[in-house]
């Protein structure tokens, strides 16, 4: 189903998407040192350092709330060791994209703070809803990494992405649904492409095109999009009230019992950064979009 939808009819719909970004070089740096297991905080800040945009960015999130440390982070080689080398990795693509929007009229509309707390906290709670280390390592990745089709579509169809954007936040739709509307792909179909493209794993690929919708990953026992999907939908509500579609899946794969204990995790992970106002935590699907 998925390599259907990567090589045709996502084809098709990508198709007027110009100029789709090339695999970051700090990226492919970075994963080939990560090949030598002895390969050290020092190495990869060294690497870090020879992309600024990313570089800072590195120092912005180590620095965000997501972390709550209590004094500042202005070393890279620290930062890495608070973050791990697999999210400065990751992040890496990231930043690749974000740093597209500049100059496009649409950065003003995205907070990187909150793009990437919210992948962070998501990939925390991802990753212990699954066993055995590939299956963690996958669903974490795939959880940092889940939203960057919105990045995406901001570079390659601005004006179209931010009113998709403020539609989905005037009626309170998802805003999934609103781009399959109004821009005839998802963020999540667009993601999913490029990290194809990009050559990254197909587990990792599979949940982030469907991570508002397992069920169309055919799933016959509990695997990483759906860990991803609960994941999201956990953090954007706390409360344990996920969407219907996403709990008929569960009860199809008969582990709806297991939502008390998830909503927990999510709970937790979200009890770790500072609510603002006294609020409790939570993120939704719009919630990197700041006002003018």
């Amino acid at each position: 189903r998925l390599r259907e939808l990567l090589t045709n009819s996502l084809r098709r719909k990508i198709g007027a998407l110009e100029q789709l970004p090339s695999i970051p070089a700090v990226y492919l740096e970075l994963n080939q040192a990560m090949a030598d297991p002895n390969v050290t905080n020092l190495k990869m800040a060294r690497i870090i350092e020879k992309d600024p945009a990313m570089a800072a960015k590195t120092l912005q999130l180590v620095n965000s709330a997501a972390f709550g440390l209590l004094k500042q982070i202005t070393s890279l080689h620290t930062a890495i060791s608070y973050l791990g080398m697999d999210l400065i990795k990751n992040l890496s693509l990231a930043v690749h994209i974000f740093a597209a929007l500049e100059g496009l009229g649409v950065r003003s509309y995205f907070s990187f703070d909150t793009e990437q707390q919210h992948a962070l906290i998501m990939a925390r709670v991802a990753k212990r809803l699954v066993t055995g280390r590939r299956q963690t390592q996958n669903a974490y990745t795939a959880a940092l990494l889940h939203d960057i089709g919105k990045l995406l579509l901001a570079v390659c169809i601005p004006e179209k992405f931010v009113k998709a954007q403020l539609a989905s936040k005037a009626t309170g739709r998802p805003l999934h649904e609103i781009e399959a509307e109004m821009l005839g792909i998802t963020h999540a179909e667009a993601g999913a492409y490029l990290l194809s493209l990009w050559g990254l794993p197909y587990p990792i690929v599979e949940a982030v095109a469907y991570h508002h919708n397992p069920a169309a990953a055919l799933e016959k026992t509990f695997d990483i999009p759906t860990a991803v999907a609960v994941a999201n939908a956990l953090v954007e509500e706390p409360s344990g009230n996920i969407p219907p579609a996403i709990a008929d899946h569960l009860q199809f794969l008969e582990v709806i019992h297991e939502l008390p204990a998830w909503t927990a995790i999510a709970n937790e992970e979200l009890q770790r950064i500072p609510p603002r106002n006294g609020a409790v935590r939570k993120y939704s699907d719009s919630a990197a979009l700041l006002p003018n």
